[in-house]
């Protein structure tokens, strides 16, 4: 059952993340709890970790509106950093071709015989 004194210190830590956007370590200090407490309330208090999804939300919000006002000053650097780890699930992630212009493999793949294996596993050993 939770103690009143938990019940503050989860109101307060809320009111933390929100300040810091999300940050965990700013928000346990102010609550006075470690850092593993935070966790075991994310995982045994659905009501918790529903007030902490929503202000992840907010962050991203809050994110992608500074992204749209850098880009149109021209320097979206710090905000597409942040929206690549934070807004990973709403599409920001960076993804690499390593293909061909015609969408083949640049370099085809196969499989080395036991005899290529072995020479270059003994190239490799000597070089080192």
């Amino acid at each position: 059952m939770p103690t009143k004194a938990n019940t503050v210190k989860k109101r307060v830590f809320i009111e933390k993340m929100k300040k810091t956007l999300g940050n965990v370590t700013a928000s346990s200090e102010a609550a006075k709890i470690n850092r593993c407490t935070y966790y075991e309330w994310l995982e045994k208090d659905p009501a918790f970790k529903a007030a902490i999804d929503a202000i992840e939300e907010s962050c991203i919000d809050f994110a992608e509106s500074a992204l749209k006002k850098q880009i149109e000053d021209g320097n979206p650097t710090s905000t597409i950093f942040y929206l690549k780890t934070k807004g990973k699930r709403r599409g920001y992630v960076e993804t690499q071709e390593l293909t061909g212009k015609d969408g083949k493999d640049l370099i085809p793949a196969r499989v080395l015989t036991k005899e290529e294996a072995k020479e270059l596993w003994q190239k490799l050993d000597n070089d080192f």
